[in-house]
């Protein structure tokens, strides 16, 4: 089965003449707030106020919307909708987002992950290296199993970090959705979930090639 890193498109006709397409945010709570998105740990979010992102005039609305906002996917019902049939439960969260473009609002998702699927990797066929700021790389690691993974992880501290810089997968996956951290990318569909976000036309999507699995 093949794998495709998921991320924002920047082709012109699918999000408009700016990148990100939305570069403010309306705020109901000061972002230092508690309450804020942005002081929120991982996990479940309760009684949390979201960030209303603004979409530049010069650009379009589009199902993934790119914005700096929150580093968290948003997208509009129609990919919410799409991603429900795919993610596993208790994979993902998904809360109401107001999105602003010109005069009106419009109803959004933010996608908050619970679950990264650190169990698929295949750390010994993966590169792996020790970075700083930047993303500069520091040192080539050798990690051959999650557990090595975590140990080394908190080994070093900010900005020095344990960095996945090229991720290969176990084989024989069944998950159409995959989520990681540390990686290239976070996000990873399957070839068929992949195919069915193109066949709905959802747009503002960029699909990266990641890598088979033969099983």
């Amino acid at each position: 089965m093949k794998y495709y890193q998921l991320s924002h498109s920047t082709v012109t006709e699918e999000v408009g003449m700016t990148y990100p397409q939305s570069q403010t945010a309306r705020e109901s709570l000061p972002v230092n707030h508690p309450q804020h998105l942005w002081q929120q740990k991982a996990g479940i979010l309760q009684n949390v106020a979201l960030p209303e992102p603004v979409v530049h005039p010069d650009a379009k609305l589009s199902d993934l919307l790119s914005t700096t906002a929150t580093w968290r996917l948003v997208m509009s019902t129609k990919l919410k909708v799409i991603l429900e049939k795919y993610i596993k439960e208790g994979q993902c969260q998904f809360l109401e987002m107001n999105v602003h473009y010109l005069s009106e609002v419009n109803q959004y998702w933010i996608l908050n992950p619970l679950h990264f699927n650190m169990e698929l990797i295949d750390f010994s066929n993966s590169e792996i290296w020790l970075c700083g700021a930047g993303n500069t790389k520091i040192k080539k690691l050798e990690v051959n199993n999650i557990t090595d993974f975590e140990k080394k992880s908190d080994t070093f501290n900010m900005p020095e970090r344990v960095s996945i810089t090229s991720v290969s997968f176990v084989p024989d996956i069944t998950a159409d959705f995959i989520q990681l951290r540390n990686a290239p990318s976070m996000y990873y569909v399957s070839e068929t979930l992949r195919n069915e976000l193109i066949k709905q036309g959802c747009t503002g999507i960029s699909f990266g090639d990641c890598q088979r699995i033969d099983f």
